[in-house]
């Protein structure tokens, strides 16, 4: 139900899109002095290579997922020594991961008055924390000491959008 009132009121929302700040930014601009203005615009060249757009963007967004938490606990194997070696153990759990961003990177970025497309590729660190772990079958194995892990990523994205 929330979900379809979001989508029919999204819709109603037409303040604040690309050509009004067009007009903001132009009327800005007007009123730099000329030294200012070269300024301005040394600092967007330095800001736009040739090769696209380089953004540091650590503190801009953070993601949560939580796994496990809805529709049951996840499944997997998980390698669990025993006095004849390692043993592939059928556990259950719940883990929280969070990540976020460092570095983006927009090798194109082209909008018009009705629409936009970007792609971006980011750079980013996380951290997954297991919780709630239990051994599914045999009950005789010890529950694994899953600890917190750390990673990097690449993410891809596509960014479209059309302004009514």
């Amino acid at each position: 139900m929330l979900l379809l009132a979001t989508a029919l009121w999204a819709p109603a929302a037409h303040a604040w899109i690309y050509p009004e700040h067009r007009d903001i930014s132009d009327a800005a601009l007007r009123d730099l002095d000329a030294e200012r203005q070269t300024k301005l615009r040394d600092l967007w060249a330095l800001a736009r290579t040739g090769h696209g757009r380089f953004q540091l963007v650590a503190g801009r967004e953070i993601g949560v997922t939580f796994f496990g938490y809805v529709g049951g606990d996840d499944r997997f194997l998980a390698l669990t020594p025993t006095d004849s070696g390692l043993v592939a153990v059928p556990i259950a759990l719940r883990s929280i991961e969070i990540d976020a961003p460092i570095l983006e990177y927009r090798p194109f970025r082209e909008f018009t008055s009705r629409q936009t497309f970007t792609l971006q590729l980011q750079l980013g660190v996380g951290v997954s924390i297991p919780e709630k772990v239990r051994v599914l079958i045999p009950p005789e194995y010890d529950v694994p000491g899953l600890s917190k892990s750390y990673f990097g990523y690449v993410r891809l994205g596509f960014d479209f959008r059309r302004y009514l």
